[in-house]
């Protein structure tokens, strides 16, 4: 009001929509409206005013923007509200834009006591703070249908409660599932451990099948090192056995007919056994070529057999 103070009891008529459930998902919070204001006021407020807008409210929070037509005059009005104790107390901040003219910015503080609501709001001119344009509101609301504060309060704590008690739902539920968690992993740790154990006996065994396999193996070697030594025995022996009958053939060829093994006794010496067999101890030289592999040194050993030619 400019110039002076004037009272009046002011009429709005609108209608306000909230998106369903069902598309919260984009418009999470969204509400639009559409509203007829001061329309008994003119005298005040300078003729009724159409004002449509949105709004978006999460939790404390609230953004709104308006369009607002009256007196041929159409302005955009941005605004933002932020509530203190479910409710109780409201501060709200707000521009007005209109095209060629100063800006206007309001400020303001509310309150709910339900039913009942009060608001004050303070105008005044951007551009220049010197202009007498101020404006001052003072807005009294009685929302029927609302419960009165101890109902209000005792519902804000019921929601509290629920909201707490769904706290503690997901909570234990988390709690129940982690536990679930645990088992299972305590399952799958006791079948890895049963594995291993099984892979550890298994490989016991299969290195006490390569430590037997390897023993096997080493008594074979040992086995064939024996055989090579007695085929080595028997290709001397059979060495010798050429040389001896190479010597018998060199003798007499009546000598040379017969041929004896001869079991050394004590005592006997080359030239006896020579003087018994051939009458001769000089030819010791035959038995002694037949018998170069088992004779040293021209010595008999007593119980060893030699080839008499």
């Amino acid at each position: 009001v400019t110039g002076g103070t004037a009272y009046g009891l002011g009429m709005d008529l609108g209608i306000l929509y909230y998106f369903e459930e069902s598309v919260k998902s984009v418009l999470d919070g969204w509400s639009v409206g559409l509203a007829f204001m001061e329309m008994n006021m003119k005298s005040i407020g300078g003729g009724s005013a159409i004002r449509i807008g949105g709004a978006w409210r999460h939790e404390r929070y609230n953004v709104s923007l308006d369009m607002v037509t009256q007196g041929g005059i159409t302005r955009f009005q941005p605004g933002a509200e932020v509530s203190f104790f479910k409710r109780l107390l409201l501060l709200r901040g707000g521009t007005g834009v209109v095209a060629g003219k100063s800006r206007q910015a309001v400020v303001g503080i509310g309150t709910l006591l339900p039913p009942i609501e009060l608001d004050l709001a303070y105008g005044f001119p951007m551009s220049d703070f010197h202009q007498p344009n101020d404006r001052v509101l003072v807005s009294f609301t009685y929302r029927f249908g609302t419960p009165f504060l101890g109902q209000y309060l005792d519902d804000a704590n019921k929601q509290r409660a629920a909201e707490s008690e769904m706290n503690v739902n997901n909570l234990e539920y988390k709690r129940t599932s982690l536990q679930a968690a645990v088992r299972e992993q305590k399952v799958l740790y006791e079948k890895i451990d049963a594995d291993l154990k099984k892979t550890r006996e298994k490989t016991e065994i299969a290195v006490g099948d390569l430590e037997r396999a390897q023993k096997r193996l080493a008594e074979q070697n040992e086995k064939i090192v024996n055989l090579n030594r007695q085929i080595e025995e028997l290709e001397q022996k059979k060495s010798a056995s050429q040389t001896a009958v190479e010597a018998f053939k060199k003798i007499e060829p009546e000598v040379g007919r017969r041929v004896f093994v001869h079991k050394v006794e004590k005592g006997e010496t080359l030239r006896s056994l020579a003087e018994k067999y051939y009458g001769d101890s000089g030819k010791w030289t035959v038995i002694f070529d037949a018998n170069r592999s088992k004779i040293r040194r021209g010595v008999l050993k007593e119980g060893e057999e030699i080839i008499i030619p």
